[in-house]
């Protein structure tokens, strides 16, 4: 059908071209270039579809006609000046309510818009809507006799308003939004109602493009400006959220797990942003659709290239190169692209790049040592590198199936040699000290998505992770028995570090999706993982455990509609580990109350499993390379029963407030005997494998956030008083203590603003310190690390010159080059021995700083 108001036209200018069997697209752009007019379409609608016609008076009704000629539905929104294009269907026998579903996407590239929003108010004026999927797809159902203003809202592009007749049948719609240049990749917070489905005022939470203080953009490193994420140093890989150790937070890319999540130590992602097109932070109650361990889940999707034209981005930061190539394929049926990040650390010294890696591999690192005390390094040479690379292929239908080819290449490899200086028995003795650290990860995968009109929504990924890392330190400093007498200098000696870690993982995962009273959701998720570690020191015999295991887990889901004063998640997810042949069984349900108004609340319980555990070292190893294991016949999975609860305050569309509350309670955890506050080597003597694998714990809390305008200035606060603690009958006689990232008062403050293609941004974060582990050793030892105190602050520029645009951000690390304290360890200052088994006569405790003022920057060119 097509509507056209021909008096609503006769304004438009016409420059009477002709075409003859041309290429839809380019009768759309001619008209487009001529008028105020916007075509809104699926590229692959169009792909291979040609016209014959010659633009008059009228070029918008002439162009609509011809596009009926070809099978094509087409309506005309004269007040909008806007053309929606879609695939004509049979008609509908009338009924109360008809289907609408559609796409939005990027006006430029043709790329779907992962989480968009799509909203409409109710013939009661309420705010109604819906969000799009991870594919760009939406659906819903609307009264047959009305007609709809759609708003369509996603973050970095202009939103659009689109009005829709509903009285002819299901209809498919593809709305185009203009984006703005370089946009942030955003993260969209799903584990909270900042990101609701109707409201996206606040889904700008988290921008890693303005807040990149050590010159890469990082996911990781942004979140710790929510409340719920607790604060670390620069040299840290791992993620605590609400009390979960860095293992229960789990990584995804495009729906396959990844293993290594940092570069350099834990500086910045292991993905270049340039190849992301949309992150989830999922740290709620988390839907059963995901595995969901205790600390939540980060989702990662490569975006696709333009389906419209060949373009690229070429940047350089302080530590890397990087640039990105993407392009039509198959007529615009399709797109291709490739970014890649080399670093070039070895090449440049700038910057205090030298430092990064002294500090990462502890040879060199900061401490409260004089410069020129005993056990004082000096490093003598060193070596570091990284890199990562993005693919993705898109083959996409007229009907608006998908299918999408993704990869990712990455690793890290940094080597350092230095000399510690001792006092001998006779003289001053020199010994030397080596430090490699090296990791690398493939992921690869398919993935088909696809509407069954009107039948749910299908989306099966298959793919594989590999992982592989490998660490060694030539002169750590450990305790050889637990000193019960609690005096200065218990007996020490240096020892060796090493170990080398391999996991792969293949994934099967159908899920269908079907909009009827809700959403409900179906899906099975098949996983075959082999795991192999080994790891030495003078003291053990070399170690080696080795396992396959199998995991299928299958789940159903449904999330209330979103009408009415409630709304529901409830879920259910069963998993079948072969390793032990462990049955678990987790449950997901939540409650909000309130909707959009003023004053809403939620609740919620849900309890996760993990069969895949990483473990954790003492802090002098935490720039080492993930270490994964998995759950076997004598080892029992991993489990928390998760409650949290919340109320939300939005008095004016300017401030919105916060506070919600949560409770965690562990059980089988993993802890390795180097993280061990008793003594690292104290159950050496009772333990088969170098970790305890039935450690229990709680984690509570509750944090406070408000965020609100001020003129042009966007400022967030964030508060949190928690407490985390862990049991374990052979650690301290079984006495609960407090974890090594056990903060228990946390506050962040940050502002934001921009003016004409200026962004700037300041944080401050302030907490209370971690427990100190030699208060364990020595009583003296305060119980506690001071306070931590940093301020980070970055500006950016950018701007279009037409098709092409410019961005040059500058960020500082630690504006006031504060000393805080990153851990506390007893550090050598006298031996004596053979220098194979060197012992230890004196030791100092000595404060470990993080990183101190560390300026950076970054320069993007898009063509």
């Amino acid at each position: 059908m097509v509507l056209v108001g021909l008096l609503a036209f006769s304004a438009v200018d016409s420059r009477g071209q002709v075409f003859r069997d041309a290429e839809v697209r380019d009768v759309l752009r001619s008209v487009e270039e001529s008028s105020q007019f916007r075509f809104l379409y699926r590229d692959a609608l169009l792909a291979g579809r040609k016209v014959s016609v010659t633009l008059g008076s009228d070029p918008v009704g002439e162009v609509a006609a011809a596009l009926t000629a070809i099978g094509l539905g087409v309506r005309v929104d004269a007040d909008r000046e806007q053309v929606l294009v879609y695939p004509l269907s049979e008609p509908a026998s009338p009924a109360p309510e008809v289907r609408l579903e559609g796409f939005v996407l990027d006006d430029q590239s043709g790329a779907r818009l992962p989480h968009a929003t799509v909203t409409w108010l109710d013939d009661q004026g309420e705010l109604r809507g819906v969000a799009c999927n991870e594919a760009g797809y939406f659906e819903t159902t609307l009264p047959s006799a009305s007609e709809e203003q759609l708003t369509v809202s996603y973050l970095g592009f202009e939103s659009r308003t689109v009005s829709v007749s509903m009285g002819d049948g299901p209809l498919e719609i593809s709305i185009r939004l203009a984006p703005q240049p370089l946009q942030s990749r955003e993260v969209v917070v799903a584990g909270t109602i900042l990101h609701t489905d109707l409201d996206t005022t606040w889904q700008h939470l988290i921008q890693p493009g303005v807040m990149a203080p050590l010159g890469e953009s990082s996911v990781l490193r942004s979140l710790s400006t929510l409340p719920s994420v607790s604060l670390s140093a620069a040299l840290s890989d791992g993620v605590s959220v609400r009390g979960s150790k860095s293992d229960g937070f789990q990584v995804l890319l495009d729906g396959l797990p990844v293993y290594s999540r940092s570069h350099m130590f834990g500086l910045f992602d292991a993905f270049n942003e340039d190849a992301l097109q949309a992150v989830g932070f999922y740290y709620g109650i988390a839907p059963a659709s995901y595995q969901a361990p205790p600390g939540g889940t980060l989702a990662f999707l490569t975006r696709t290239g333009s389906q419209e034209r060949v373009a690229g981005t070429i940047g350089a930061s302080n530590t890397s190169f990087k640039g990105t190539l993407e392009g039509p394929a198959l007529g615009g049926r399709g797109s291709w692209l490739v970014s890649g990040r080399l670093s070039y650390l070895d090449d440049l010294d700038w910057f205090n790049n030298d430092v990064l890696v002294a500090q990462g591999l502890d040879i060199g690192r900061e401490t409260s040592l004089e410069p020129a005390g005993p056990a004082r390094a000096q490093v003598l040479n060193g070596s570091a590198n990284y890199h990562d690379v993005h693919a993705k292929l898109l083959f996409e239908g007229a009907d608006g199936g998908r299918l999408t080819a993704s990869g990712y290449l990455g690793g890290d490899r940094a080597s350092q040699e230095g000399e510690r200086r001792f006092r001998g028995p006779n003289q001053a003795a020199g010994h030397l000290t080596q430090g490699l650290s090296e990791w690398g990860t493939m992921v690869g995968g398919l993935q088909y998505q696809r509407s069954l009109q009107g039948r749910g929504f299908l989306s099966v990924i298959a793919g594989a992770s590999r992982y592989d890392g490998a660490y060694s330190n030539s002169s750590l400093v450990a305790r050889v028995r637990r000193n019960d007498a609690g005096a200065a200098a218990p007996e020490v000696r240096l020892d060796q570090f090493a170990n080398d870690n391999l996991l792969v993982q293949m994934r099967l995962a159908p899920e269908w999706s079907y909009e009827r009273a809700g959403l409900w959701s179906l899906g099975a998720d098949l996983n075959l993982l082999s795991a192999e570690y080994e790891e030495s020191t003078s003291r053990r015999a070399d170690y080696r455990l080795a396992g396959n295991a199998g995991q299928l887990d299958a789940y159903v889901a449904w999330a209330s509609a979103r009408t009415g004063p409630a709304r529901f998640n409830l879920g259910l997810r069963s998993h079948y580990f072969t390793w032990g042949d462990h049955l678990r069984l987790s449950p997901r349900a939540e409650m909000r109350v309130g909707g959009e108004g003023p004053v809403s609340m939620s609740v919620g319980f849900s309890r996760n499993h993990q069969f895949v555990h990483q473990l954790e070292v003492q802090p002098v190893l935490e720039s080492a390379p993930d270490v994964w294991i998995l759950s076997s016949d004598t080892e029992s999975p991993g489990r928390v029963d998760y409650f949290t609860g919340g109320i939300y305050l939005r008095p004016s569309s300017r401030v919105f407030l916060q506070a919600e509350g949560f409770l965690k309670e562990y059980q089988n955890l993993r802890l390795h005997e180097s993280a061990n506050p008793d003594g690292n080597v104290s159950l050496q003597g009772e333990l088969n494998n170098p970790y305890l694998p039935n450690v229990d714990g709680s984690a509570k809390g509750v944090e406070v956030m408000l965020r609100h305008r001020t003129g042009p200035l966007l400022w967030s606060h964030g508060y949190t008083r928690s407490k985390t603690v862990y049991t374990n009958p052979r650690v301290l006689d079984g006495r609960e203590f407090a974890v090594s990232w056990d903060r228990r008062n946390q506050y962040t403050a940050s502002v934001e603003t921009g003016w004409r293609g200026f962004s700037t941004s300041l944080t401050w974060y302030l907490a209370s310190g971690i427990p100190n582990p030699l208060r364990f050793v020595n009583q003296a030892e305060a119980e506690r690390l001071p306070s931590f105190s940093r301020l980070d602050g970055g500006v950016s520029w950018q701007r279009q010159f037409g098709s092409r645009a410019v961005m040059v951000g500058f960020s500082v690390y630690n504006l006031t080059d504060r000393n805080n304290v990153w851990y506390r360890t007893l550090v050598p200052t006298a031996i004596s021995g053979p220098t194979d088994n060197l012992m230890v006569t004196d030791v100092e405790g000595v404060d470990v700083y993080d990183l101190g003022l560390h300026p950076s920057f970054e320069l993007s060119i898009r063509f």
